[in-house]
């Protein structure tokens, strides 16, 4: 996984941050409230917003213990799931993180931040054309994101194709997206 980030830092990008950017917000959704940092959740909730917050920090296993929470009390919906899923990423846990979010997508199959997110997870773990055939029609779609654009980059440099991926990066990073292409597809070859 250090690999991985060494390559996610020279693109100018973290993975913490990518990944809980696309854990559940919808295009169009109300932002939903966030508990404090310090907050004692005592309603599931309250342990889905506190797990939120602590994805926000930086604090994946807090997150992953918190949602878990939120799942046995009963709030097993899309969101949680893939909250979830993220938190698992974040710790470098593809497989089960994937697990989660097909989960998610099992219950709403028009979550787009899980499809996203699964997605950018087999990337991750070195599946980069698995991710580019569910990222394809997400990026090309009407209203599509640069989130799901940029993982659809990120997953055409894991499987090799730089060119495709620098195409998708250059508007963000200039005459550096080739080289962040290789650095990414290198950075993957090693890991």
């Amino acid at each position: 996984m250090s690999s991985i980030r060494r390559a996610l830092s020279t693109a100018g990008l973290a993975l913490g941050a990518s990944l809980s950017l696309l854990a559940c917000a919808e295009p169009g959704s109300a932002p939903r409230p966030v508990a404090s940092a310090g907050a004692a959740p005592v309603a599931t909730g309250g342990k889905l917003a506190a797990g939120r917050t602590a994805l926000a920090a930086g604090d994946a296993i807090r997150a992953e213990s918190l949602l878990n929470d939120a799942l046995r009390e009963g709030s097993k919906d899309a969101i949680t799931l893939s909250l979830l899923g993220v938190s698992l990423d974040m710790q470098g846990k593809q497989a089960q993180a994937q697990a989660r979010y097909r989960e998610a997508l099992a219950l709403d199959p028009a979550h787009a931040g899980a499809r996203n997110n699964l997605a950018l997870s087999l990337a991750l773990s070195g599946r980069g054309s698995d991710a580019v055939v569910i990222l394809e029609p997400l990026a090309g779609g009407t209203g599509a994101g640069g989130r799901a654009r940029h993982n659809l980059a990120v997953a055409y440099a894991a499987s090799g194709d730089a060119t495709r991926a620098a195409g998708l990066l250059a508007p963000e990073l200039g005459g550096g997206a080739t080289a962040a292409a290789d650095a990414w597809r290198a950075a993957l070859a090693g890991s």
